[in-house]
């Protein structure tokens, strides 16, 4: 009867680590250590369901041949305990040395599973014993002791990792790494109580217990831990690749986070940014010092400073950075140098208004730009309106690169007629707008025949064509809306007929 109350414990902690595998896998999207934690809870997972079986099943050969995956379920458990420290301990620095300990592991799994062609890991039974509870007495083979010291020496290089996070400087942050360790410090004693000591029958009953605790743990003090939030939220990914030294802090105002620009930064002046690991300790002078947010005013934090060791002025830009409830959790800080913003800005404008792609001006562009164009220039003033033919038909039989291609390809027509990228926009998907000053009907009839031409000398493996409309802005003419709907209409028409014919 103990047996079966057993196995339905069991069962219930099994469906519980699953449940909260898959909502780490969900939520490893707003805190990255869930893909960690997602791993151990599978493990315990599969393990609490083997011991169902284990306890649920009255054949000898049966529960056997579950103890050979349940010793497969053990090893990724302890080897994803060992993950999650690692990870948590050094990101992803020195993830080449991972494989290394994986490797006994592994064994062990093969081993284990290949047990009925070899007896290295285990070469039998004896069948039932009570301790009180029904167990399967194992024979155990000569690499089964490799499997034990190993074991124990990951779960104690994981527990070291973890105590050595908890007493950081850098991480005060401590309530959920102190439960970390705590969690598994009780999975690394049940196993050891249940192994080695004569402890066993008194401990087994209640190990579902222990697995219960150690899953709750792994996933709900990930909640506590803000920082990770912080780095989360704080958008890293992005900040990585800004340009820009970025530096993020929890709201105590450790350092969290820097990308390769800030580290570059600090290095090429000899400062350590593990030193300088605290907002007070960057900006107490020895290395950078000015305004703080303390003394900025109104909403904006942002403040000036000044490197120390070459008077270079910093614009410092302040983010805060909050979380999903809009509560404040820390903060990011951006620092421009003051004699490169000129660059900086016109690079940001460019990016602003330049389609990726085709390497002309975009929709947002063309939607500031055409007042001033039409102020500007000279009358008489032609807007075309441009629409690649049967480009979707390209990338569904060619496709998308070259789609891509003959978007490309008529772009570099244009700009060769329109004699200069300035009044050249993609204002669609496959639709563009360009405006050319001082024509008349003649230049216009040249400027089409220009486009077709050059568009049927191109030997391309699909059709290249354009069809085009336009319409003419005469003197004190400013009606923009009018003019573009007669070039957008003139243009479906030529398509329509390209269509029929």
């Amino acid at each position: 009867m103990e047996t079966q109350i057993q196995s339905i414990a069991h069962l219930v902690v099994s469906l519980y680590a699953g449940v909260l595998f898959f909502e780490g896998v969900r939520r490893r999207r707003d805190i990255d250590r869930f893909s960690y934690v997602s791993i151990v809870n599978a493990g315990l997972a599969s393990w609490n369901f083997l011991l169902f079986l284990y306890y649920g099943l009255d054949n000898p050969d049966t529960v056997y041949l579950v103890s050979q995956w349940g010793f497969v379920s053990v090893n990724s458990t302890i080897f994803g305990l060992f993950f999650f420290a690692w990870r948590i301990s050094f990101g992803r620095k020195h993830d080449r040395l991972l494989p290394f300990f994986a490797v006994v592991p592994v064994v062990n799994c093969l081993l284990s599973i290949t047990s009925k062609f070899q007896p290295l890991f285990l070469s039998g039974h004896r069948g039932f014993q009570f301790f009180p509870l029904r167990e399967l007495t194992i024979i155990k083979g000569p690499w089964f002791i490799v499997h034990a010291v190993y074991s124990y020496l990951l779960l104690t290089l994981s527990l070291t990792l973890l105590v050595i996070l908890y007493f950081r400087a850098i991480k005060k942050n401590r309530a959920a790494k102190l439960l970390f360790v705590v969690s598994a410090m009780t999975f690394s004693i049940f196993l050891f109580l249940t192994n080695f000591t004569s402890l066993k029958s008194a401990i087994q009953p209640y190990a579902f217990i222990g697995h219960l605790f150690c899953v709750s743990i792994f996933y709900w003090a990930t909640f506590l831990d803000e920082d990770d939030s912080v780095v989360y939220f704080g958008i890293h990914r992005f900040y990585d690749t800004v340009g820009m030294p970025v530096l993020i802090f929890n709201d105590g105002g450790e350092l969290l986070h820097y990308n390769d620009d800030a580290r570059r930064y600090f290095e090429q002046f000899n400062a350590s940014l593990e030193k300088y690991n605290h907002f007070g300790r960057i900006f107490d002078g020895s290395f950078l010092s000015g305004g703080t947010p303390d003394s900025a005013s109104g909403d904006d934090r942002s403040f000036f400073a000044q490197n120390t060791q070459n008077a270079q002025t910093l614009y410092v830009g302040w983010r805060d950075i909050v979380n999903r409830r809009n509560v404040r959790i820390g903060y990011a800080l951006i620092l421009y140098d003051i004699s490169r913003m000129g660059s900086f800005v016109k690079d940001l404008e460019k990016r602003a208004y330049t389609d990726e792609l085709c390497q002309c001006k975009n929709r947002n562009c063309f939607e500031q730009q055409r007042q001033r164009i039409l102020e500007d220039s000279p009358r008489p003033l032609v807007l075309f309106i441009a629409d690649i033919d049967n480009l979707k038909a390209v990338n569904d039989k060619w496709g998308h690169s070259a789609g891509d291609e003959y978007i490309r390809v008529c772009v570099t027509i244009m700009k060769k007629v329109t004699r200069s990228t300035d009044y050249l926009y993609r204002i669609g998907g496959d639709e563009f707008a360009f405006f050319i000053p001082g024509l008349d009907e003649t230049g216009i009839v040249r400027v089409q025949q220009s486009l077709e031409s050059e568009l049927a000398a191109l030997h391309k493996e699909f059709p290249c064509s354009l069809s085009v409309g336009y319409s003419v802005f005469e003197a004190d003419d400013y009606d923009f809306e009018e003019h573009f709907n007669r070039a957008d209409k003139a243009m479906y028409a030529q398509k329509k007929q390209k269509n029929r014919g």
